[in-house]
C-alpha cells in the first residue's frame, strides 16, 4: 500500500533499463505491471517484450534522450484515458505473482 501510494503521486512512471545490455531487451519488467495498476502511462528504452502488441498504446518507448522528451512533452499534456487504466489495471491483475505460480504450475502438471 506504500509503494502504491508513491506511484500515485507520479504523472509518468519509466522504465529506464541500459538497452544495450542484451540481457535487459530481452527482459520482462514486473514493474511495468505495478505502475499498471496505479494507471500511469508508462516510458520504456527498448525491450523486445515491452514492445509487443499487447503493450501498445500502454507503454511509449524512447531510443534517445530526445524521443524520451517527446514522449514526456505528448504525456503531461494528455489525459490518460480511462479504456487505458482499465486495460492496465486487467493486465497487471493478470500478471500478479500468484497468477504467474498458478500457471506455471498449471504446466507442469
Amino acid at each position: 500500500s506504500e509503494l502504491f501510494s508513491i506511484v500515485n503521486n507520479f504523472d509518468i512512471c519509466i522504465i529506464p533499463y541500459d538497452s544495450s545490455l542484451r540481457f535487459n531487451q530481452l527482459s520482462y519488467p514486473m514493474k511495468v505491471f505495478e505502475y499498471f495498476y496505479a494507471g500511469k502511462p508508462v516510458i520504456s528504452t527498448p525491450i523486445i517484450e515491452l514492445g509487443s502488441k499487447k503493450f501498445e498504446g500502454l507503454v511509449h518507448i524512447g531510443k534517445n534522450d530526445k524521443e524520451w522528451q517527446n514522449h514526456i512533452d505528448f504525456l503531461i499534456s494528455y489525459t490518460w484515458p480511462k479504456n487505458k487504466i482499465k486495460r492496465q489495471i486487467n493486465m497487471a491483475l493478470d500478471n500478479t505473482w500468484s497468477n504467474k505460480i498458478s500457471k506455471i504450475m498449471k504446466h507442469l502438471k
